[in-house]
């Protein structure tokens, strides 16, 4: 038995008398992957077999094991810890294109002229407030033994990047196919008139306008960013990890702003706010561009995406004052020639 530990921990070294250090012990494995040996899940001594008594961990591993799992159950991690973040995430992304909408700033980017007024922010944001814990919350509750049947875990070790990445985009690849069929769905004239058409309430797209729908199509669509994780039964990290970035995905979709730095300037079947907001502007028959993150989906069903150009002379059918400036060169051109 040691009766001195080493423990270092981004560059900084400790040392430890007493091996009794706290309920897990973390060491660095000889295949150069971090690991962790919890006393609640081994049989044998901690300290059994480690000869010089040097202990190191990874920060990601010292978050997790010493503080996460010695503190909550599995049910709290992947319910209220999953509820927590999600909320978090999608009301910091979120909330500032309110205040952008309101003060007017970078409004050279904003894809259409009109404006939400404060009533309709704050009536969308009391709503949403309404279903996430009365719809989401619930769900995340009742998807728990699924998701557990399914393999999740909360242990360590966390799994390798590339299990990550693969299934991380596994999910996007998955939940757009989901999401444009159902979407599709949706827009049929029963169920536009009497589900959809809550979340077309708003023409003009901001953030958190992205979850802003009826009871039955939080449920009906959310299938679609559930039913990865459910196939693969990820660790929770990955799960988190999924829903942080699905989460951006679609406040950036609805933000109602196209940046220089938005992602559908880099990446070519990237939809993102430019491919989403024009379906918020257009009637539920003629919308189009159904799919959630991607394009292909909708030129693969032969429903050619809409593109700004297309919008704006809609627009001006409408008498409305077109939004072209806020088009790319080539889109122009492109739409001048073809029409």
């Amino acid at each position: 038995m040691l009766n001195q530990i080493e423990f270092r921990f981004w560059g900084v070294s400790y040392r430890f008398l007493s091996p009794q250090l706290s309920s897990s012990y973390l060491y660095f494995s000889g295949a150069g992957a971090w690991s962790s040996l919890s006393r609640r899940d081994a049989s044998l001594s901690p300290f059994d077999g480690f000869a010089d008594g040097i202990v190191v961990a990874g920060p990601c591993d010292v978050v997790i094991d010493y503080y996460l799992i010695d503190h909550f159950s599995d049910f709290q991690l992947a319910c209220i810890g999953s509820f927590i973040l999600h909320e978090s995430v999608f009301f910091l992304s979120g909330l500032p294109f309110i205040y952008l909408e309101r003060r007017g700033y970078l409004s050279k980017y904003k894809i259409q002229s009109k404006n939400n007024t404060p009533a309709a922010q704050e009536r969308c944001i009391t709503r949403l407030l309404l279903y996430h814990f009365c719809v989401n919350l619930p769900v995340m509750i009742f998807s728990y033994p699924v998701f557990k049947f399914m393999g999740m875990r909360s242990s360590l070790p966390l799994p390798s990047w590339n299990v990550v990445l693969t299934q991380i985009i596994f999910y996007f690849v998955i939940e757009d196919f989901v999401f444009y069929w159902g979407h599709r769905i949706l827009h049929t004239k029963w169920l536009y008139q009497h589900v959809h058409s809550i979340h077309h309430e708003y023409a003009t797209p901001f953030g958190l306008t992205s979850e802003y729908a009826h009871p039955a199509e939080i449920l009906f669509l959310g299938f679609a960013t559930i039913i990865g994780p459910a196939i693969t039964g990820p660790h929770l990290v990955t799960l988190w990890l999924w829903m942080v970035l699905r989460v951006l995905e679609t406040v950036e979709a609805h933000c109602g702003y196209h940046f220089p730095w938005s992602l559908s300037n880099f990446m070519p079947l990237y939809g993102g706010a430019d491919f989403h907001d024009y379906h918020h502007r257009l009637l539920y028959t003629k919308s189009g561009n159904y799919s959630s993150t991607f394009v292909y989906m909708d030129w693969l069903d032969r429903n050619k995406p809409k593109t700004p150009y297309y919008c704006a002379v809609v627009e001006c059918e409408l008498g409305e004052e077109p939004s072209v400036s806020q088009c790319c060169f080539e889109t122009v051109i492109v739409g001048f020639f073809a029409g």
